[in-house]
């Protein structure tokens, strides 16, 4: 029937075509704000895409606001916007995980991970209440790893390592 047809394209345009716009999207806009900062016209992606300019109506008007301010906050506008389209595609873990391993030392590795230990990686509390080891060898708060299971069933990266947390076990 109809619906049924068009309920399959809804579901196929939700799974496969609306992330891909999403990410096209977002790369667009990192690149029309790197083109914005070079050549200082189009702020916007519409803007650009539309080739709309805003302009004083009255050439000779005086301005009412310094180019100084203006310049200031339309770079830290830009800068807010280009970091909210940037960040959620960072793993943040990830970069936190190699830049600890090149910049601290072995004895301060070795350190934190004994500290690491006694300490839930989820919440930071020590000492953990109930602790339970993940099968990557990790020990959490009961119920930090518990209630991050039920929210990511399938997808919870371990905090300290960034391996898949599947199953949870008393810690002994």
């Amino acid at each position: 029937s109809a619906r049924s047809i068009a309920r399959r394209v809804a579901a196929w345009y939700l799974r496969r075509v609306a992330p891909r716009v999403s990410t096209l999207h977002a790369l667009c806009a990192a690149a029309n704000f790197l083109v914005f900062l070079r050549h200082g016209v189009f702020s916007e992606l519409r803007e650009r895409l539309l080739g709309v300019r805003l302009v004083h109506i009255d050439p000779r008007a005086r301005r009412q606001v310094a180019f100084e301010y203006m310049n200031r906050v339309m770079i830290w506008n830009g800068l807010s916007e280009f970091l909210m389209t940037v960040l959620p595609l960072v793993n943040l873990s990830a970069v936190r995980q190699r830049m600890r391993r090149r910049l601290l030392p072995k004895a301060l590795q070795e350190a934190s991970a004994s500290e690491a230990e006694r300490s839930c990686g989820f919440c930071g509390a020590s000492p953990m209440t109930m602790p339970m080891r993940a099968d990557c060898g990790h020990v959490f708060c009961y119920y930090c790893v518990a209630s991050e299971l039920m929210e990511n069933p399938k997808t919870l990266p371990c905090p300290r390592c960034s391996e898949h947390v599947v199953a949870i076990r008393h810690a002994q």
